[in-house]
């Protein structure tokens, strides 16, 4: 599968020429871990691999979350978990405009971004 980042708001975008400067890559305990849900999952792994990388600075100048290929499906509500501290730090426009996904695939990571918004 060919990953591909699109961010905030959703729009048919291939990867841009433009590196992200801050990539946060998402990592778990399954390494063929296949599908990923739930609040309380959500929330761990903001606790547990973003609380403490996600500083304001590089908030500001735009971060890229990857999540790994062999994850295939992301329910809504581990991404509302996931994404709400940023949310509720950053405010949901700041977030949109800053916060960009890479998942497994464009349709993956369109709805990921619907899911939060």
């Amino acid at each position: 599968m060919i990953s591909t980042k699109i961010p905030f708001p959703i729009e048919s975008q291939k990867e841009n020429s433009m590196p992200h400067k801050n990539v946060i890559e998402l990592h778990f305990d399954e390494p063929n871990c296949l599908a990923l849900g739930g609040r309380d999952s959500g929330h761990a792994l903001y606790e547990e691999q973003l609380k403490n990388q996600l500083t304001k600075t590089m908030f500001d100048q735009g971060v890229l979350i990857k999540f790994p290929d062999s994850v295939v499906i992301i329910g809504s509500n581990f991404m509302k978990a996931l994404m709400a501290p940023i949310i509720k730090s950053f405010g949901l426009y700041n977030t949109k405009q800053n916060v960009h996904f890479q998942t497994s695939s464009d349709e993956l990571t369109k709805e990921v971004i619907r899911d939060i918004i």
